[in-house]
C-alpha cells in the first residue's frame, strides 16, 4: 500500500529535506485549521489562539506570591513543591491536579519524586506568566489540601 503523501521528488539528502519540510508544513498547517483533530477540537484550538492571554503585572504576581508564600516565582514561572504524606497520596494529588488542568486546558510540567510532587507554571503561548497560572496554582493548594485532609 503506498504511503498517503507523495514521494520526494529529487534523490538524495536536499531532495529528501524539501520533502519532509513541506509534508510537515502541510500536517501543521491541518493541525492548525483543525482538519485532523478530533470533531470540536479545531474550533477550541482557534479560539485560544485567537485570544493569547494577556501577561501577568509584575504587581500582580508579587500578590499572588504574598498570598500563596510556598510557591516561588524562578525562571520565568512559578514553581512550587508539595511533600504528600505518603506516595500514594502524592499520585492521588497529581491526579487531581491533572484533571484540573485538563478543564483548564493549562497543563503544569509535573516531576514527582516519591513524595514531593513539583508544579511549574507558565503560559507558553503568552511568552510568560498569566492568570490562568495563577489560578491553577491556586487551585493547586486547594487540592493539595484537600488531598490531606483525606488521609
Amino acid at each position: 500500500m503506498a504511503p498517503p503523501y507523495p514521494a520526494p521528488p529529487l534523490a538524495g539528502a536536499l531532495g529528501l529535506h524539501l520533502w519532509r519540510e513541506s509534508v510537515l508544513a502541510a500536517v501543521h498547517a491541518l493541525t492548525m485549521d483543525g482538519a485532523c483533530l478530533p470533531s470540536g477540537a479545531g474550533a477550541s484550538r482557534k479560539a485560544a489562539m485567537a485570544s493569547t492571554p494577556t501577561l501577568l503585572a509584575p504587581e500582580a504576581l508579587q500578590s499572588f506570591l504574598s498570598q500563596h508564600t510556598e510557591w516561588k516565582h524562578e525562571g520565568g514561572m512559578i514553581r512550587r513543591t508539595f511533600e504528600a504524606p505518603s506516595f500514594l497520596a502524592g499520585i492521588t494529588f497529581v491526579e487531581k491536579v491533572a484533571q484540573a488542568a485538563e478543564k483548564a486546558d493549562h497543563h503544569p510540567d509535573i516531576d514527582i519524586r516519591w513524595r514531593k510532587v513539583t508544579l511549574a507554571l507558565v503560559t507558553h503561548d503568552a511568552g510568560g506568566l498569566t492568570a490562568r497560572d495563577t489560578a491553577l496554582a491556586a487551585e493547586a493548594d486547594r487540592l493539595f489540601s484537600e488531598v490531606v485532609r483525606a488521609q
